[in-house]
């Protein structure tokens, strides 16, 4: 992936869809330190 690729993402429904910001965060510290792989997300919605 390279930042200059376009993503597009559609989503079902009205209401935009929740971001836990702790889980892309614990996804992101993983990644820096090339620990790459998929993480559960343990449940928990970051509500802004």
């Amino acid at each position: 992936m390279h930042p200059s690729i376009p993503l597009r993402f559609r989503f079902s429904g009205s209401r935009p869809p929740a971001i836990n910001r702790a889980w892309i965060g614990l996804i992101l510290a993983a990644a820096n330190r090339g620990d790459l792989r998929i993480m559960p997300e343990s449940g928990m919605i970051d509500a802004d």
